[in-house]
């Protein structure tokens, strides 16, 4: 059904402005329409990350953070009444977990700071370590280059820095 005025009346609202807009401020607000269908223009233009691609890249280091300090609360937990467990039981199970966090986050989001590897200079062959699991995490851009086939330092971004002296 649809609303009449006498209804916009009723809830304190009418359906034609009370006030009329002033030169400057038609102009402003056109400026305004201006500016906003642009900024629609290049949205579509360039849309960015799929929600998937924003989920796993972005967004789920925060749940897994969450989800590590849960188990971590609920494991110390256990040195407390009213189940009061020995501590020469529980510490070992809390590095383990705390252990199993620093994995998994360096399985799926651990970034050299170095930079990719030199163009010009022969870097040691990487290999796997208890601390450094993977090259590139599974859900970082290099990662995704490294499983694309593509090579991880891009010739478009430029000269390595460690090729001069």
């Amino acid at each position: 059904m649809p609303h009449t005025t006498d209804d916009l009346k009723q809830y304190g609202s009418t359906a034609e402005p009370t006030t009329q807009l002033l030169p400057d401020e038609e102009v402003a607000l056109e400026a305004q329409l201006v500016r906003v269908r642009e900024e629609k223009r290049l949205a579509l233009l360039e849309p960015g990350p799929t929600w998937s691609q924003w989920f796993f890249f972005r967004a789920a280091k925060w749940y897994v953070i969450v989800a590590f300090l849960i188990a971590l609360s609920w494991e110390l937990g256990y040195l407390f009444p009213p189940s009061n467990s020995p501590a020469d039981e529980v510490l070992p199970v809390v590095a383990a977990t705390v252990y199993a966090e620093f994995l998994l986050y360096r399985c799926l989001w651990y970034r050299p700071t170095s930079g990719g590897p030199s163009r010009s200079t022969r870097d040691k062959p990487f290999r796997r370590s208890l601390i450094r699991p993977v090259r590139y995490g599974r859900w970082t851009p290099e990662g995704a280059d490294v499983r694309a086939g593509r090579p991880v330092v891009v010739p478009a971004q430029g000269p390595d820095p460690r090729e001069f002296l």
